[in-house]
């Protein structure tokens, strides 16, 4: 997953009484942690989580877009939209198991949050997956400081 945030502002319809647009909240590069609890009821594991570490740069945090997590390649972020610190979309991906989804997200400079859902179709039968993914700054890259790790509760 990549995560980022442009500096780009939300849309403002220009209203005379419109509340004032907000800046997009630039994320900051370096160290970061990124927690994802993953439920999936009717799955042989119901419940997950994944921590992982990863440095980014400020190159990597430059689309807000990026920050979507996708269940694969061939999957499109639809109807993005971005209202100050809050982003949402739609998914959809092609492929053998057809997967459809969405979410929502809160940026910040130093930490995020999102909650996902997905739907994925396969041999007759609905799989419902949601995500919680929260993430921090922990602080500045140095070589060698990212790394995964994997628990479950």
């Amino acid at each position: 997953m990549i995560l980022a945030a442009g500096s780009a502002y939300a849309a403002s319809e220009g209203k005379p009484g419109s509340p004032p647009v907000e800046p997009v909240p630039q994320l900051q590069p370096g160290l970061w942690e990124i927690q994802v609890r993953i439920n999936v009821p009717e799955g042989p594991v119901q419940d997950t989580s994944q921590v992982m570490r990863h440095c980014y740069s400020q190159e990597d945090l430059a689309d807000p877009r990026s920050a979507i997590p996708r269940a694969g390649p061939d999957c499109e972020i639809h109807d993005f939209r971005l209202d100050g610190a809050r982003a949402t979309w739609s998914l959809r991906c092609s492929g053998p198991s057809a997967v459809s989804g969405g979410g929502e997200m809160m940026l910040g400079r130093e930490a995020y949050a999102a909650n996902v859902w997905n739907e994925i179709k396969d041999q007759g039968r609905t799989l419902k997956i949601t995500q919680k993914i929260r993430a921090r700054r922990l602080g500045d890259c140095v070589p060698g400081n990212s790394e995964t790790g994997k628990d479950s509760p």
